[in-house]
Protein backbone atom coordinates (compact mmCIF):
# COMPACT_ATOMS: atom_id res chain seq x y z
CA UNK A 1 0.00 0.00 0.00
CA UNK A 2 2.94 2.43 0.93
CA UNK A 3 4.00 1.52 -2.15
CA UNK A 4 0.94 3.01 -4.20
CA UNK A 5 0.69 5.98 -1.81
CA UNK A 6 4.35 7.13 -2.53
CA UNK A 7 3.55 6.88 -6.14
CA UNK A 8 0.10 8.80 -6.38
CA UNK A 9 2.10 11.64 -4.05
CA UNK A 10 4.82 11.34 -6.94
CA UNK A 11 2.64 11.51 -9.78
CA UNK A 12 0.70 14.33 -8.01
CA UNK A 13 3.39 16.31 -7.35
CA UNK A 14 4.63 16.02 -10.54
CA UNK A 15 1.17 17.41 -12.38
CA UNK A 16 1.46 20.54 -9.73
CA UNK A 17 5.05 21.07 -10.78
CA UNK A 18 4.13 21.41 -14.68
CA UNK A 19 1.48 23.90 -13.70
CA UNK A 20 3.55 25.84 -11.67
CA UNK A 21 5.90 26.02 -15.19
CA UNK A 22 2.91 26.73 -16.82
CA UNK A 23 1.63 29.73 -14.45
CA UNK A 24 5.67 30.86 -14.26
CA UNK A 25 5.28 31.36 -18.18
CA UNK A 26 2.78 33.28 -18.27
CA UNK A 27 3.66 35.59 -15.70
CA UNK A 28 6.46 36.49 -17.76
CA UNK A 29 4.28 36.57 -20.61
CA UNK A 30 1.89 39.22 -18.50
CA UNK A 31 -0.94 36.56 -19.33
CA UNK A 32 -2.50 36.79 -15.79
CA UNK A 33 -5.58 35.29 -16.37
CA UNK A 34 -3.65 31.96 -18.18
CA UNK A 35 -1.51 32.29 -14.99
CA UNK A 36 -4.53 32.05 -12.51
CA UNK A 37 -6.09 29.58 -14.20
CA UNK A 38 -3.16 27.10 -13.71
CA UNK A 39 -2.80 28.20 -10.10
CA UNK A 40 -6.45 27.57 -9.38
CA UNK A 41 -5.88 23.95 -10.84
CA UNK A 42 -3.04 23.70 -8.46
CA UNK A 43 -5.65 24.71 -5.49
CA UNK A 44 -8.12 22.03 -6.68
CA UNK A 45 -5.66 19.33 -6.75
CA UNK A 46 -4.65 20.38 -2.61
CA UNK A 47 -7.90 21.03 -1.83
CA UNK A 48 -7.27 18.18 0.96
CA UNK A 49 -3.97 19.84 1.96
CA UNK A 50 -4.98 22.99 3.00
CA UNK A 51 -2.03 23.41 5.51
CA UNK A 52 0.65 22.61 3.18
CA UNK A 53 3.25 25.34 2.04
CA UNK A 54 2.41 24.22 -1.56
CA UNK A 55 -1.38 25.19 -0.84
CA UNK A 56 -0.67 28.27 1.04
CA UNK A 57 1.93 29.61 -1.61
CA UNK A 58 -0.52 29.28 -4.34
CA UNK A 59 -3.20 30.97 -2.56
CA UNK A 60 -0.59 33.77 -2.18
CA UNK A 61 0.22 33.90 -5.67
CA UNK A 62 -3.28 33.70 -6.55
CA UNK A 63 -3.86 36.75 -4.52
CA UNK A 64 -1.03 38.63 -6.02
CA UNK A 65 -2.73 37.72 -9.86
CA UNK A 66 -5.99 38.95 -8.30
CA UNK A 67 -4.52 42.60 -6.86
CA UNK A 68 -3.17 42.86 -10.51
CA UNK A 69 -6.09 42.00 -12.18
CA UNK A 70 -8.35 44.40 -9.84
CA UNK A 71 -10.30 41.14 -9.14
CA UNK A 72 -12.08 40.72 -5.82
CA UNK A 73 -11.77 37.24 -4.55
CA UNK A 74 -15.62 36.77 -4.64
CA UNK A 75 -14.94 36.95 -8.34
CA UNK A 76 -12.27 35.07 -8.43
CA UNK A 77 -12.50 31.55 -10.55
CA UNK A 78 -11.01 29.48 -7.85
CA UNK A 79 -13.94 29.83 -5.51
Amino acid sequence: ASFYLNKANDELNSVIEQYNLYATRDLQSLQYRKALVSYCAILRLLHNFTESAQYKETKKKIEEISKILEIENSENSCH
